[in-house]
C-alpha cells in the first residue's frame, strides 16, 4: 500500500476493510457490493466510488483499474466463485494483487451453516455472536471453498499463495464449555488437512 494507489474493496458493503484513516494519501478506494443499500449503509465518506453490481458479472468498466482487490469473508457466499476470483483478477492492473480472506466449506462450521435453512442460521448466528444484526448475516453457498477445488480455477494467476487457518470459529460454542471443548478436540483433528480449515487466505498476483 503507497500513495496513490486504487483499492477495489469487494463485498465490502457497510464496513470498509480498510478505514478511511488508515488508508495511504492520494488512495483511491472504491467499493463493490451486490447489495447496494449495503454500499449506502457505510455513509458518504467511506469510499471514493461505489458500485452495486454482483461480483460473479463482468462489469467492462472496472477492468484493469486497481492496484489491490481487497475481499474479506466475501467468497463463501458466492457462486460460482470462479467466475468471481477472474473478475477480480481482471479488474487489476497487470501485476496488481488480490488479498482474499473467506470460510472452508468443509470446516465444522462450513457443514453446520449449510445443514441449517437460512432463517434458522441466521436466528443461530445472531444470539452465538452477541446478538448480531440479522441485517449483515447472508446466505452462505461455500461454492468450492477448499484448496483442491479452487487452486486449479487459478491458473490465469501469476502467483497464488493459499494459507489455510485451522482456528477462528469457537465464539460460535461459547454458549457451552462441552460444545467448545468438543468442537477443538474434532478442529484439532483437521491440522494439516488443508481443505478442512476454517478459513483461508489467498494472496495472488495477477
Amino acid at each position: 500500500m503507497r500513495p496513490g494507489v486504487a483499492v477495489l474493496d469487494a463485498g465490502s458493503g457497510r464496513a470498509p476493510a480498510i478505514s478511511r484513516g488508515a488508508r495511504p494519501a492520494d488512495c483511491f478506494y472504491v467499493g463493490l457490493d451486490i447489495s447496494s443499500s449495503e454500499l449506502e449503509h457505510a455513509g458518504p465518506d467511506a469510499y471514493d466510488e461505489t458500485w452495486g453490481r454482483d461480483l460473479t458479472v463482468l462489469e467492462p468498466a472496472l477492468e484493469e483499474r486497481f492496484d489491490f482487490v481487497i475481499s474479506l469473508f466475501l467468497l463463501e457466499h458466492v457462486r460460482p466463485i470462479d467466475a468471481a476470483i477472474e473478475n477480480m483478477r481482471l479488474y487489476l492492473k497487470p501485476g496488481g494483487a488480490l488479498i482474499a480472506q473467506f470460510a472452508g466449506g468443509r470446516s465444522i462450521s462450513g457443514w453446520l451453516n449449510r445443514l441449517l435453512p437460512h432463517r434458522a442460521a441466521t436466528e443461530l448466528v445472531r444470539h452465538l455472536t452477541v446478538n448480531r444484526s440479522s441485517e449483515n448475516i447472508f446466505p452462505a453457498h461455500y461454492d468450492r471453498c477448499y484448496p483442491s477445488a479452487l487452486l486449479p480455477t487459478m491458473a490465469a494467476w501469476s502467483s497464488v499463495d493459499f494459507t489455510p487457518q485451522y482456528t477462528g470459529a469457537t465464539h460460535y460454542f461459547n454458549f457451552s464449555d462441552v460444545a467448545r471443548r468438543l468442537y477443538l478436540g474434532i478442529e484439532n483433528q483437521t491440522l494439516n488437512r488443508p481443505d478442512a480449515a476454517t478459513w483461508y487466505l489467498i494472496t495472488a498476483v495477477r
